[in-house]
């Protein structure tokens, strides 16, 4: 645990962006985007409060009153979340450096809210206070993002900074991180130390990467199941003890299915698939590879590969979806559950 004396502050940057116009940038703010039952966020806040930390304050844009319906005050997390919402926009450097107007941190810790942190954040706070750097950068590599068997060494959003490095941000104007504060830390010859995580810290990025984050969860949570609080092991599979499964269907592969969920006679779950709460799969429908939110109804004879089903989405009978991402019309603000939160 972190030293309950030590002056630090946590920033996870949670700020939304539409980088295209495409269906999945429209599905939802980003940090939100449900990965194995659990909003995307949640990772980067459950790895800050298991380190020691508990104030962690939320860099957010437009979507701050999704942010605060959806993670509240953090009391589900054992934390206390406050917020700051970037009106201009500032960029990532832009967004600590105001967040921390009111504070005296000496070290800040910074994550994105698209990452999952698996790495060990005392053993990089004890390199960055040893190296004395202004900046630490946190680099590994990221599997999933790579098209070849090759490591690739890149920024994972994470970083550690001292007070000082937090004094280069301008007080106007769109400061970045990677392509202005450290730049100009190097110029001003201030050290920025490197960190080479051994762990994986999968990002999301695309609906390639969201389908593989997935993935690698449930291969995480299945090799520590106790993580998703609640779920029973069964072959391959993490059940809610809520869900009711046909004695007839069939789960093949790693999967998580939550509380509510109704599987039915002659069906096929493929994994690495995931599907949310309250969803349906009707008879003889077969899901393989894809992520199902929370309320949606797959109807019978129907076959989903490769696809992400949003909130209360619907598959007709006997349709075919392939690589798909599909949409249902509501307007009542949906978040994703947060039984999980804790």
């Amino acid at each position: 645990m972190l030293s309950t004396g030590a002056n630090i502050a946590a920033v996870v940057l949670a700020g939304d962006h539409r980088w295209s116009r495409a269906t999945f940038d429209r599905l939802f703010p980003r940090p939100l985007l449900p990965v194995v039952q659990s909003p995307l966020i949640c990772y980067a806040l459950r790895w800050l409060r298991d380190a020691g930390v508990r104030g962690v304050t939320l860099c957010a844009n437009s979507t701050s009153r999704q942010m605060r319906h959806c993670l509240g005050d953090g009391g589900t997390f054992g934390l206390e979340l406050s917020y700051y919402e970037d009106k201009t926009p500032r960029g990532a450097a832009g967004c600590v450096h105001d967040a921390l107007l009111d504070r005296q941190a000496e070290t800040v810790i910074v994550a994105d809210s698209t990452v999952i942190p698996r790495l060990d954040l005392r053993r990089l706070l004890a390199q960055h206070a040893d190296s004395g750097a202004a900046a630490t950068v946190v680099v590994g590599d990221e599997p999933l993002a790579r098209c070849d068997d090759e490591p690739h060494a890149v920024p994972m959003g994470v970083y550690v900074f001292d007070s000082r490095a937090v004094t280069h941000v301008a007080d106007t104007g769109y400061q970045d991180i990677k392509e202005l504060l450290i730049p100009r830390l190097n110029a001003a010859g201030e050290h920025v130390e490197l960190f080479e995580s051994e762990a994986a810290c999968p990002r999301v990025t695309s609906i390639e990467t969201y389908l593989a984050a997935n993935a690698w969860m449930l291969d995480v949570l299945l090799d520590a199941p106790g993580e998703l609080s609640g779920y029973r092991v069964i072959g391959e599979a993490l059940v809610h003890p809520e869900a009711a499964i046909a004695s007839s269907a069939r789960l093949i592969g790693p999967q998580a299915i939550g509380p509510g969920v109704e599987i039915g006679p002659n069906t096929l779950i493929v994994g690495p698939t995931v599907i949310g709460a309250h969803s349906v799969v009707q008879r003889g429908a077969v899901v393989a590879r894809s992520v199902i939110w929370e309320h949606c109804c797959v109807k019978s004879d129907s076959f989903v590969d490769r696809s992400i089903l949003s909130y209360h989405a619907t598959v007709a009978p006997r349709a075919v979806l392939y690589n798909t991402v599909e949409v249902a019309d509501i307007s009542d603000g949906s978040a994703p559950s947060l039984s999980q939160g804790g």
